[in-house]
């Protein structure tokens, strides 16, 4: 009962927070192979 109700909120809520999980992932994604990529260039020199 109580794992049902959890379920009703959270696809009633997750519209939104959705596309902004989305976005915050694909940042992350980004600033990490940046990072990457610049220990990579200082680490070869």
């Amino acid at each position: 009962m109580l794992a049902e109700g959890g379920m009703n909120m959270l696809s009633q809520r997750s519209e939104k927070p959705k596309v902004n999980v989305a976005i915050r992932r694909r940042q992350q994604v980004h600033y990490l192979r940046n990072s990457c990529l610049a220990l990579l260039l200082t680490t070869q020199r």
